[in-house]
């Protein structure tokens, strides 16, 4: 008895396939990675209030103003203070604000970038306009988180009080 043979066009056809797939997931892969360390590392806890403890911040209800200018600050990052009228704003547009001591350390700042840029049109980060009493300040509606340094559980908590709370507006 004879086994049929597959005709050698369906042969070429499927290895024309995978030949494209290999060359269509080769180039993905270049495009993509690009060989540097991921900007964030991944969490080490999952619920902010806990991630707020173990970074010894102090998460609590801060008085926000119902009214005031209508003229918010864009999310983005700032180099330069912004105005309280316009952080109070936004604020109530539903953004996220996180602003730091100009003094902090270049790698805190870069942590805070990374933050600002996972989440970009939701987040504004800025210096502090005057000698600010803790290092890092993150605001939202009625609620704020304030950090007494930049290092990874701090950017723990940050990350996970900005899920809780982004978008929250009056």
């Amino acid at each position: 008895m004879r086994v049929p043979r597959p005709s050698s066009g369906l042969l070429r056809y499927a290895a024309g396939w995978l030949l494209g797939g290999a060359v269509a997931a080769l180039i993905l892969l270049l495009v993509l990675e690009d060989g540097e360390e991921r900007a964030l590392p991944p969490l080490e806890q999952i619920e902010a209030g806990t991630a707020a403890r173990a970074a010894r911040c102090q998460m609590r209800v801060a008085a926000i103003p119902d009214r005031g200018p209508a003229r918010p600050v864009g999310a983005g990052i700032y180099k330069e203070p912004v105005s309280e009228a316009g952080t109070l704003a936004a604020l109530r547009g539903g953004l996220v604000v996180i602003t730091y001591r100009p003094t902090l350390g270049e790698a805190d700042r870069d942590r805070l970038v990374a933050l600002q840029k996972v989440v970009p049109r939701g987040t504004v980060l800025a210096p502090a306009p005057t000698a600010a009493d803790v290092p890092v300040r993150v605001r939202v509606w009625r609620v704020e988180l304030r950090c007494p340094r930049a290092d990874s559980r701090v950017v723990d908590a940050v990350r996970l009080f900005r899920g809780r709370y982004i978008g929250r507006r009056p």
